[in-house]
C-alpha cells in the first residue's frame, strides 16, 4: 500500500508516473524549507475555528512550528546589536513565555 508521505521506492516506467515520483521526493526532501517562519506563525495564531482545531490537534503537530516561533519572535523581538547578548537572551525567554 502505497503512502502519501513517502514516494515509491521503485522508479516507476511511463512519463507521468516519473513526473509524479520525483516531484513528491522533491517536496519530501524541501519540505521543511517551503514555509518561511513568518507563515507558519501567522498560521498557527489565525483566528479562524478551522485552523485552530486543525493546529490544536495532537495529530497535527510539528516540531518545526515551534522552532519558527522561536525564530521569528527573537527575530522581530530581540533587537540584535541594540543590547548585549545577555539582555538579547533575557528579552528572548520572556517573549517565548508570553507566546
Amino acid at each position: 500500500m502505497e503512502s502519501d508521505d513517502e514516494p515509491e521506492s521503485e522508479e516507476p516506467m511511463d512519463d507521468f508516473q516519473k513526473l509524479e515520483y520525483w516531484a513528491k521526493k522533491h517536496v519530501m526532501h524541501y519540505r521543511s524549507r517551503l514555509l518561511p517562519d513568518h507563515v507558519r506563525a501567522a498560521y498557527l495564531c489565525s483566528p479562524n475555528q478551522d485552523v485552530i482545531k486543525h493546529a490544536v490537534d495532537p495529530n497535527n503537530l510539528d516540531p518545526e512550528d515551534r522552532l519558527a516561533c522561536e525564530r521569528l519572535l527573537k527575530k522581530l523581538m530581540v533587537p540584535a546589536g541594540i543590547v548585549d547578548e545577555q539582555e538579547r537572551e533575557g528579552r528572548k525567554q520572556r517573549s517565548l513565555t508570553h507566546f
